[in-house]
């Protein structure tokens, strides 16, 4: 048995001695952990772990929390995780049986992490930090030349002064922000000015002061508190 495993007593038939309970303390001690493969699973022992994602590919399921409930041999409303991509590949996270807040999946975007939590009912992951990010992107006028955007996303013009941002994030709400600003050296005078935003996108005008749409350069700041 590895010295990160957790000894319970059903695991074990028997009552724990001492050296299953500092091997326990071990093992719940917030160590890091690197998941270099293309899948992997939160399962019990990975208790106040955090995970290092880093694949290209990368796919993280949680295990059913009925399961992680039984294998830890008690009540586990505090069982909590947090996941963590390093690789510059967008990672997946999916819960086998349970939702994340309501969500059947989210998904990370380098550097960004976030702490799931089990629920007092143990039927439902909680996200119990907030997953704090901030991602950029410079956009040009009609997209001649290509957007640069963070890995992953991509834009369109379906019309003049209309753009398209698609983030793909998985989030599980729209409480984000997005912060527009115009990247032109003229004299001339333009706004911009979100007109719709969702889990996985967000729209906004570009415009001439008297409100007609025009294609013009730009960069935006997308925030998620």
């Amino acid at each position: 048995m590895a010295n990160r495993d957790i000894t319970s007593r059903a695991g074990k038939g028997a009552a724990l001695n001492i050296g299953d309970h500092d091997q326990n303390l071990n093992a719940l001690s917030s160590t890091s952990e690197e998941q270099t493969g293309a899948t992997y699973e939160v399962v019990y022992t990975d208790h106040g772990k955090l995970i290092e994602l880093n694949n290209a590919s990368m796919v993280c399921t949680l295990d059913a929390i009925a399961d992680i409930v039984a294998a830890m041999d008690t009540g586990v409303d505090n069982f909590s995780v947090t996941l963590k991509n390093t690789n510059s590949a967008t990672a997946t996270i999916t819960p086998t049986t349970d939702n994340i807040d309501g969500a059947t999946g989210l998904s990370l975007a380098q550097h960004e992490s976030i702490t799931l939590q089990t629920n007092a009912a143990d039927d439902e992951w909680h996200v119990k930090s907030s997953r704090d990010a901030i991602y950029a992107g410079r956009v040009p006028a009609a997209l001649i030349g290509g957007a640069t955007l963070p890995a992953g996303w991509s834009a369109a013009n379906p019309g003049t002064g209309a753009y398209t941002i698609t983030h793909s994030l998985g989030l599980a709400s729209t409480q984000y922000a997005v912060v527009l600003t115009i990247a032109d050296s003229s004299q001339n005078t333009y706004l911009a000015k979100t007109t719709s935003i969702g889990t996985d996108s967000f729209s906004y005008d570009t415009e001439q002061e008297d409100g007609t749409n025009v294609d013009v350069g730009h960069s935006f700041i997308m925030m998620i508190p």
